[in-house]
């Protein structure tokens, strides 16, 4: 026999939708929000673009590269209040 399998594409997530608007609003530039939702290494490499933008602002680099990691924040922040926004396991998080 074969079993089916049945995914509901409009699964609500357990994660708290104003929780994760909260750390997107106040430290989604940090990646806190994604670190909130499950997905770690895209959380790193969003803080970690972050914090490297910062640091080579010295060297104009960073003017480049924060430009870069705001739009990504306010992409997350947006995706979030439209209620888009996919946790690991691939599940909304809607309010």
């Amino acid at each position: 026999m074969s079993e089916v399998i049945t995914n509901d594409v409009n699964e609500k997530s357990g994660r708290s939708w104003v929780a994760l608007l909260l750390l997107s609003i106040f430290f989604g530039y940090l990646g806190f929000d994604r670190f909130y939702a499950g997905k770690i290494w895209t959380g790193i490499l969003k803080a970690g673009l972050f914090v490297v933008g910062v640091l080579t602002t010295v060297i104009f680099i960073g003017f480049v590269i924060l430009p870069i990691a705001g739009v990504w924040t306010l992409f997350d922040l947006i995706m979030i209040i439209c209620g888009k926004f996919k946790d690991v396991d691939g599940k909304y998080v809607k309010g």
